[in-house]
């Protein structure tokens, strides 16, 4: 009936304690029970770092213990039953989370997977409308006690208000922060018009937020446009940017034509053009008792009736004209048996052949001809009052076309005029790699060329050696050397032919390209062959030969500079007269 006392257990295997017999008189012996030893268990609710402990069983304690992070509560170690069995610990328990009510934080779709703090995971947790998700995301991190999770990672944000057009903000309130915005009072501005509710829609994130319901009025021509000409006007009809230009007072009205925006869709208002309004004119050479005024307003000016006075005549008949402001209206065509016209004074036309008979009532003028540089035939008009210069009309100036020149740029070119008889161009300048004074002379013939002559190809010449690195200038060798030289002539041909015969001729002497010959015609009438043939024709031809070298330019010298003289004949002609020229004495 002998046992193991409590903190001691049997060892080596025996079931029970062993009890020997005394040999003498006194007590008797016990064996089998040994001292009970526990073993720490392995706990994570437990911090053991402070632990006092005694593990023989019969002595145990374990002190100083507390709960591990993420536990709470009051641990309490109970001895072990068994030898080498851990001890116990119980009073340390999870510190439990519970789910917060931040604002800015939307749960809706929140997993959480364990509230306990030590397995703590929670996701699904996203940003409120009208707030900002931060780049790394939204994070949920467990509670340190018992109490609500924190979250991280949402922050409001604030719109502001957009720069559209089209809208009225005087009476506007704006609350402008973006998970409580709230605008009101808005209206559509000056040329615009609501199509339905005026919304403000917050911004996604931070920047301005979106407007709706107010478009720009969209105008239209009105239907009735009498007394106004659209022929070159430009219309912009958004309201907004409303601009109508180039509108004039059609034939018949006078004024300043206005275009005023319409306040709603619809036609735009114009004013400014009112009918003109004529007057009978004072005029004794005039009858105006059988006179029949239709109408005295210039569109539809309707005046008939009119006759000569006595001792006035119509040799070419009696116009009625509307006035063209309000005033009297035109008469004209009654003159007295003595009444002339007068030579005019226009431009293009040559009376050098003319005949005339300037009495109005017998009025004849033949020979008139357009001058040079002019072309067409001329026609003659009759003058309508005493001293009033006749019409001529018919010759227009030949016109020249600016020429496609290697080393010329037109880029700051004005041609103000390309009529030969007004000819004038400036601004034109040697292009890069091209070096001189261009010269600028008006083609011969109309549908030409003009002539640009003076720039020529720069050329540079750069010497080194191993030892320097000095650059000197250039030897005369590799200058561009010029023979220049003119000549005169007569011959019955254009300037076209005479610039490509000399242009031949030049190169067959020189020996050199097309390229490096520049070559200037003018002319002058000298006189008529016939009256079917061309004019003879004065020619004045100045030329340019390029060369690379000085060798060059001396060999030809001499023989370029015989083309002045008795050498002229027997080199041009030949090439002119194959161009079917015919070359003057």
């Amino acid at each position: 009936g002998v046992t193991c006392a409590t903190g001691y257990h049997l060892a080596g295997g025996i079931t029970e304690p062993s009890v020997t017999a005394c040999d003498t008189t006194g007590p008797y012996t016990i064996a089998g029970c040994a001292i009970t030893e526990c073993v720490r268990p392995a706990l994570a609710s437990v911090d053991f770092g402070a632990v006092e402990e005694e593990l023989s069983a019969p002595t145990f304690k374990a002190e100083n213990l507390t709960c591990a992070a993420g536990y709470s509560g009051t641990p309490t170690a109970t001895v072990c039953a068994t030898h080498q069995a851990e001890y116990t610990v119980a009073g340390c328990d999870p510190i439990m989370c519970t789910q917060p009510s931040t604002v800015g934080f939307d749960f809706s779709s929140v997993v959480q997977t364990s509230l306990a703090v030590p397995s703590f995971d929670v996701t699904g947790v996203t940003c409120m409308a009208g707030y900002a998700t931060a780049e790394a995301g939204v994070t949920a991190t467990a509670c340190t006690t018992a109490g609500e999770y924190s979250v991280a990672g949402c922050a409001e944000f604030s719109c502001t208000r957009p720069a559209a057009p089209g809208y009225d903000f005087t009476g506007a309130t704006e609350n402008l922060v973006a998970h409580s915005f709230e605008v009101t009072g808005m209206a559509c501005d000056t040329h615009y018009v609501a199509t339905g509710e005026i919304t403000a829609t917050v911004c996604s994130e931070a920047g301005e937020y979106t407007l709706a319901g107010c478009a720009a009025v969209e105008c239209t021509r009105p239907a009735d446009i009498a007394g106004y000409d659209f022929t070159e006007a430009t219309e912009v009809l958004t309201a907004p940017d409303f601009a109508i230009t180039s509108v004039a007072c059609a034939v018949g009205y006078a004024g300043s034509p206005e275009a005023t925006v319409c306040g709603a869709a619809g036609p735009y208002a114009l004013s400014g053009c009112s009918i003109i309004q004529c007057t009978r004119p004072e005029n004794p050479a005039f009858n105006f008792e059988g006179v029949v005024e239709g109408s005295l307003s210039a569109p539809d000016f309707d005046v008939t009736g009119i006759t000569c006075a006595e001792t006035f005549t119509a040799p070419t008949g009696i116009t009625v004209e509307p006035c063209t402001s309000d005033g009297p209206y035109s008469v004209t065509g009654c003159v007295t048996d003595t009444a002339a016209c007068v030579r005019p004074t226009t431009a293009g036309y040559d009376f050098g052949e003319a005949t005339e008979e300037l009495t109005v009532v017998i009025f004849a003028v033949s020979g008139v001809k357009c001058e040079a540089n002019y072309l067409g035939t001329a026609e003659i008009t009759s003058c309508t009052a005493d001293q009033e210069a006749y019409t001529v009309s018919g010759c227009v100036p030949e016109l020249c076309t600016r020429p496609n020149a290697v080393g010329v740029d037109f880029g700051s070119a004005a041609e103000v005029s390309l009529a030969v008889p007004t000819f004038e161009v400036s601004g034109v300048v040697c292009a890069d790699g091209y070096t001189g004074n261009p010269t600028v002379q008006p083609c011969q013939t109309a549908g030409e060329a003009y002539y640009v002559t003076g720039c020529a190809e720069t050329t540079t010449t750069t010497t080194t050696t191993t030892t320097t690195t000095t650059t000197t200038s250039p030897t005369p060798e590799s200058l561009v050397f010029n023979i220049s030289g003119s000549f005169s002539f007569q011959a019955e041909t254009d300037d076209s032919t005479v610039h490509d015969a000399v242009h031949e001729m030049l190169a067959d002497t020189s020996g050199e390209s097309q390229d490096n010959i520049f070559v200037t015609v003018n002319s002058a009438a000298a006189r008529r062959l016939s009256a079917r043939r061309l004019a003879m024709k004065s020619f004045t031809v100045e030329y340019t030969v390029r060369y690379d070298t000085i060798a060059g330019a001396d060999t030809d010298y001499a023989e370029l500079s015989q083309l002045t003289d008795d050498g002229l004949a027997t080199v041009l002609r030949p090439k002119l007269e194959a161009k079917g020229a015919t070359v003057g004495d």
